[in-house]
C-alpha cells in the first residue's frame, strides 16, 4: 500500500526548486509507485507501507524528505528580503492608534517596488557576468531567467496595485499614472524608436509605423510629432502635417489636469475629440492609410483599434487597453465597468483566455477592483510568499483590507504573513528575521514562534546566546530556559564544568 498525499495546483504556476534527501530505514519493505504534485509550502515526505511478507522480514524502504524551496537564495534576493524586512519593520512602527497616512504607506509602496526593481537588476548583472566569463556558474543561467521573469511579473502586478488601490489620485489622473504604469514596464517601444530614429532613413524602416502606433497608444505625443516629421507623406502635403501636427499638440492629455473639475474635464476632451472627428470627416487625411488610421485612433474609433499595424504596435494586452482606455475613457476611474470590460476585451484580442499566465490573471482580477481576490490568487498562483506578505500589510495600513471585509481583511493579512515568515526559518541565517514578522502576527504569531524557535539549531555559542536573547526579547522564557539547560548538559558532557554552571 502507498499513501501520496497530493495537493492540485494550477498549470502555470512556476515550480520552486526542490532539495530532495533519501534515508534508508530498516525492517520495512518497499513496493509500489509515488507521485507527488507541487503545493506551495515547505516539506513533504514520501514513503512506501509495504504488505507483510514471511519471505522477507528485514528489507530496505526509502524515506524521501523533499524541501520546497519557494525563494532561491542568491545575493539579489537576500538584499531583497532584507531590504523589505527593514520597511516593514519602520511601517509597523509608524502604525498608531489614528494608523498610518496614505501618504507614508504609499513612499512605503513605492520603497518595495524599488527593492524589487533593484533585485531585477541586480539578476540581469550576474546573468552578463556569467555571459562574460567573470563568472564560472553557466549552469545557472536557465535559473537566473526564471527568476527574473518572476520577479518582473511581481513589480508588474505591485505597480498596477499601488495605482489602483494605494495612490490617491485626483479627478483625471488615473489613465496618466496607467499610461506611466505601462511606459516603465515596456522596453520594446523605445529599443524601436532608437532602431528607428538612428537611421539615415527613418521612413524607410519597417518598424516606422509600428513605432508611432505604439508611442500612440502610450500618449507620447511629443515623440509622434518628432517622427511624423520624417513622414513622406507629411513633407510632401503641409497642409496634412500642419493638421495632424495641430490635432497631437492640443491634446488635453499633456496640460495639468490638477485642481480642475470632471466637467471641465469632460468638456476638453469632448472639445478636442469633435475637432479630430470633424476633420476625419472632412477627409483630411483619406488619401493616406497609416495617417488615417492615426487620426482613428485619436478619434477612438474601435476598428482603428484592431487593425493589423495597431496590434502588431503592442507588446502586451494591458498596453493596448490603456490606449483604448486613453482616447474612449480618458476619465476613467477605478471603480468604472469600463475599465473591467476594456481589459476583458484586450485580452480575448491578445491571449487564449483558457491559458492564460499568473500576471494575466492577476492583472484581471486588480482591474475587477476585487483587493481580496488579488491576494488569494497571487498566493495560490506565485512560487512564494513575498508579494501577498508585504501588499497586504500594506494594503491593511491603507485601510483596503479593514473596509472591505474586517475579520476576514485581518485574518487574511495575518494568514499570510505566517507564511511567508515560515518560509523564511528554512533558511540557515534568516529565522530571526522570520522571527520579526511573526511578532506582529496578534492571533498566530506566539505560537509558530514557539514551535520554530525550538527548532532552530545550535550549532555554536555565540548563535546560541542570539537565540536565548531573541526569546527573551519576546517573552518566550520557557523556551530561553530550555535552552539553557540544554546547553548546560552539552557543556558539562565536554567537561566545561565554568560554562555548564
Amino acid at each position: 500500500r502507498v499513501y501520496i498525499y497530493a495537493m492540485e495546483y494550477e498549470d502555470d504556476v512556476s515550480l520552486p526548486e526542490a532539495t530532495l534527501s533519501v534515508v534508508s530505514v530498516q525492517g520495512s519493505g518497499a513496493g509500489g509507485r509515488v507521485f507527488c504534485r507541487y503545493t506551495p509550502r515547505h516539506t513533504i515526505t514520501l514513503y512506501t507501507v509495504p504488505t507483510p511478507s514471511l519471505e522477507e522480514d528485514n528489507v530496505t524502504t526509502d524515506i524521501h524528505n523533499i524541501e520546497l524551496n519557494g525563494i532561491i537564495w542568491n545575493s539579489p534576493t537576500r538584499k531583497l528580503v532584507n531590504q523589505s524586512h527593514a520597511f516593514f519593520m519602520e511601517l509597523q512602527q509608524m502604525g498608531g492608534d489614528k494608523g498610518v497616512e496614505p501618504a507614508d504607506v504609499l513612499k512605503y509602496s513605492q520603497l518595495y517596488r524599488s527593492a524589487l526593481h533593484e533585485c531585477v537588476l541586480g539578476l540581469q548583472k550576474m546573468i552578463e557576468e556569467i555571459d562574460s566569463g567573470i563568472s564560472e556558474e553557466g549552469d545557472e543561467v536557465t535559473q537566473l531567467r526564471e527568476q527574473i521573469e518572476l520577479y518582473s511579473i511581481l513589480e508588474i502586478a505591485w505597480h498596477l496595485c499601488e495605482v489602483l488601490f494605494i495612490e490617491t489620485l485626483p479627478v483625471g489622473c488615473l489613465i496618466q499614472q496607467l499610461l506611466e504604469w505601462v511606459r516603465w514596464h515596456d522596453d520594446h517601444t523605445d529599443i524601436m524608436l532608437r532602431n528607428v530614429m538612428n537611421s539615415s532613413q527613418p521612413s524607410e524602416e519597417p518598424d516606422y509605423w509600428k513605432t508611432i502606433f505604439s508611442l500612440v497608444l502610450q500618449g507620447r505625443v511629443k515623440e509622434v510629432i518628432e517622427m511624423l516629421k520624417h513622414s513622406p507623406d507629411c513633407q510632401k502635403n503641409r497642409q496634412v502635417h500642419n493638421s495632424i501636427h495641430e490635432l497631437l499638440r492640443k491634446m488635453p492629455m499633456v496640460k495639468s489636469v490638477v485642481g480642475k473639475s470632471r466637467a471641465e474635464l469632460r468638456g476638453e476632451w469632448h472639445e478636442w475629440k469633435h475637432e479630430c472627428k470633424r476633420r476625419r470627416e472632412r477627409g483630411d487625411f483619406v488619401a493616406y492609410e497609416q495617417l488615417e488610421i492615426l487620426s482613428g485612433i485619436l478619434c477612438g474609433d474601435e476598428k482603428c483599434f484592431r487593425e493589423e499595424e495597431v496590434v502588431e504596435s503592442c507588446t502586451t494586452w494591458y498596453e493596448m487597453m490603456v490606449g483604448r482606455l486613453l482616447y474612449c475613457s480618458p476619465l476613467i476611474l477605478n471603480t468604472d465597468y469600463d475599465l473591467h470590460f476594456t481589459a476583458e476585451n484586450c485580452l480575448q484580442q491578445h491571449c487564449d483566455l483558457e491559458h492564460l499566465g499568473s500576471l494575466d490573471r492577476i492583472l484581471l482580477t486588480a482591474l475587477q477592483n476585487n483587493v481580496i481576490d488579488v491576494i488569494k490568487l497571487s498566493s495560490s498562483v506565485l512560487s512564494n510568499w513575498w508579494f501577498v506578505a508585504h501588499l497586504a500589510n500594506i494594503l491593511h495600513h491603507r485601510g483596503i483590507l479593514v473596509t472591505s471585509q474586517l475579520e476576514y481583511g485581518s485574518k487574511l493579512t495575518e494568514f499570510v504573513l505566517v507564511e511567508y515568515a515560515s518560509s523564511l526559518f528554512y533558511h540557515p541565517s534568516l529565522w530571526q528575521v522570520g522571527m520579526d514578522y511573526l511578532s506582529h502576527c496578534p492571533t498566530q504569531g506566539r505560537h509558530y514562534m514557539i514551535a520554530f524557535i525550538e527548532r532552530v539549531p545550535l550549532q555554536t555559542e555565540k548563535k546560541s546566546q542570539k537565540v536565548i536573547r531573541v526569546c527573551q526579547q519576546y517573552g518566550l522564557t520557557d523556551q530561553a530556559h530550555s535552552i539553557c539547560r540544554v546547553l548546560a548538559r552539552r557543556a558539562y558532557g565536554q567537561g566545561q564544568f565554568g560554562n555548564a554552571l
